[in-house]
């Protein structure tokens, strides 16, 4: 082999090498990207099932205006109606109901692809508004750790840190009992 022989055969098994890296890596994102999907779909299941378990509302439109029905509908009212899940990261989180006054109509191609497009935007519309709620809740608690950080970065001394670290800690908590304790490497009380 020649020198430019040597050369152009490790120019293509470094090509080689980069492309069974590319390939493990694209692998690997693929795999993430699937667990990222794992967990979305987990945790819409979990807090659609804590909405759904706090009584969540059902909003029924009939010729006398827009009201809330409690408990289930009635198995009258499922009867000859169209059901079209509420799908947000391919799990059901609702449904809409439709029923014709005229039992006698059945619904066309166009008002099915219709309400589905409806129900589509409504699970976009709900998944938006539980996001908003998640930060907000988040919102308050890194506000709430904010405010005990300023009173106790506002401490002078070790005695004070401690004391403020503990009252706040039991403000922030509500009904605790708190306790903090300095310790040593070997783990005996400073």
């Amino acid at each position: 082999f020649t020198q430019e022989d040597i050369e152009t055969i490790q120019t293509m098994a470094d090509q080689w090498a980069l492309a069974i890296e590319n390939a493990r890596l694209f692998g690997e994102m693929d795999t993430a990207v699937q667990q990222l999907e794992q967990v979305a779909a987990q945790r819409t299941r979990r807090d659609w099932a804590e909405i759904s378990g706090a009584k969540a509302p059902i909003i029924q439109y009939t010729p006398m205006g827009v009201q809330n029905v409690t408990g289930r509908l009635s198995p009258d009212s499922e009867k000859d109606a169209l059901q079209i899940p509420i799908i947000m990261h391919n799990q059901k989180i609702g449904a809409i109901k439709v029923r014709r006054k005229d039992e006698k109509s059945s619904w066309s191609p166009r008002e099915h692809a219709m309400l589905q497009e409806i129900a589509a935007q409504v699970g976009l519309a709900l998944e938006n508004a539980r996001l908003l709620h998640d930060a907000q809740k988040h919102a308050v608690s890194e506000r709430a750790i904010s405010d005990v950080t300023v009173r106790i970065g506002s401490a002078y001394d070790v005695d004070s840190i401690l004391r403020v670290t503990a009252q706040e800690i039991g403000r922030a908590i509500g009904d605790a009992e708190v306790s903090v304790q300095i310790r040593g490497e070997d783990g005996a009380t400073a």
